[in-house]
C-alpha cells in the first residue's frame, strides 16, 4: 500500500494576544494512492490529531469532517512507525510548528530536518537542519549525528505537539553557509562507493532571503572512508526570474541509473528537473 502524507496547519490572522498572524500544526493526514491508474484509491484519514485539529475554524468543519468523518487510518500505528524511522522522518510536523526546537547552543531555533543517512563507516545516522531564528540567524546549515535514533527527534518529543519545551538538542552549526532554506540530504551509489553523500542547498549568506544559487555538494567518489566531508560542489541552477519569492526552493534528489534527477521550485511558481550525469561529478 502506498500513501501520500501531508502535515496540516491552521493559519490565524491578527491575533490580539500574540500580536501577529501565526501558524499552528493541526495533525498529520494520509491518503491511499493507486499506482496503476494514478490518483487516490480511498478517502483521506488521520495519522494523529491534536487540539488544533478541531474548533470553529479547524478541520472538522471542512470536508475532512463533513464528508469523511475525521477518521483515523486503519494503519495509523504502522505508518507512524515508518515515519519515525530516521531515513523517513518528514521535514514538517505539528510538534515543530507548535514548539521551539533549540540547537545545542540553546539559542538557535531549528526546523525542517532532512532525511537521515546511515554512515556505514562510523555506524551512525546524520541529518541537517534549517535555522529559522528570527533574530541573530546563523545563516548556516546545522547537523546532528546519533547511533541511537530513540534519543533524537521525533522520538524524544511528544507527538501531540502540545508540550512546549525549551530543552536543547545535540545539533551543531556547520561551516556551510545557508540562505535560511530547506536542504535535501541523501546519497547515491557508484561501483567504488555505495554511499556517496550529497547535500542540495542554497549556500548564500544574505539577509534578503534570495534562494540562489541552488548547489549540490558531495563527498569524494572514491573515498568511502571520509564520509563526513563534502569535497566538491557544483551549481544546479542560478539567476532565477525576478519575483517576490526569488530563488530555487525545496530541492529533492533521486538517483535514476547513472544520473541524478534534481527537482526544485523556481520562485515558488514553477517546478524544474535538472539531470546530472554521475560521471560528470
Amino acid at each position: 500500500m502506498v500513501y501520500a502524507v501531508a502535515d496540516s496547519s491552521n493559519f490565524f490572522c491578527n491575533n490580539k494576544t500574540l500580536g501577529s498572524s501565526y501558524t499552528r500544526g493541526a495533525g498529520r493526514i494520509a491518503r491511499p494512492m493507486n499506482l496503476t491508474r494514478g490518483g487516490p484509491s480511498g478517502p483521506p484519514c488521520w495519522l494523529y490529531q491534536n487540539e488544533f485539529t478541531y474548533g470553529p475554524l479547524a478541520f472538522d468543519k471542512t470536508v475532512h469532517g463533513t464528508q469523511w468523518g475525521m477518521a483515523f487510518c486503519h494503519e495509523s500505528d504502522l505508518l507512524n512507525q515508518v515515519l519515525d524511522y530516521p531515513g523517513e522522518v518528514p521535514a514538517w510536523s505539528s510538534v515543530l510548528y507548535n514548539n521551539k526546537f533549540y540547537a545545542a547552543d540553546h539559542a538557535h531555533d531549528l526546523q525542517e530536518p532532512t532525511h537521515s543517512v546511515w554512515d556505514p563507516i562510523n555506524y551512525g545516522w546524520q541529518r541537517f537542519w534549517r535555522d529559522i531564528s528570527s533574530t541573530s540567524n546563523s545563516m548556516a546549515v546545522w547537523t546532528e549525528c546519533t547511533c541511537n535514533s530513540s534519543q533524537w527527534y521525533p522520538n524524544d518529543i511528544p507527538i501531540d505537539g502540545n508540550t512546549v519545551s525549551n530543552d536543547s538538542h545535540p545539533v551543531m552549526q556547520t561551516d556551510i553557509t545557508d540562505a535560511k532554506t530547506k536542504q535535501y540530504f541523501g546519497y547515491f551509489s557508484t561501483p567504488s562507493n555505495p554511499t556517496v553523500r550529497y547535500l542540495a542547498s542554497n549556500p548564500r549568506n544574505n539577509t534578503a532571503g534570495d534562494r540562489f544559487p541552488l548547489t549540490l555538494a558531495w563527498q569524494g567518489l572514491d573515498d568511502p572512508d571520509d564520509s563526513w566531508t563534502f569535497k566538491h560542489i557544483g551549481v544546479v541552477a542560478t539567476n532565477p526570474a525576478n519575483s517576490s519569492n526569488k530563488g530555487f526552493s525545496y530541492p529533492e534528489v533521486v538517483q535514476a541509473g547513472d544520473n541524478l534527477l534534481v527537482a526544485y521550485s523556481e520562485n515558488k511558481q514553477n517546478i524544474w528537473v535538472s539531470v546530472i550525469p554521475i560521471s560528470s561529478l
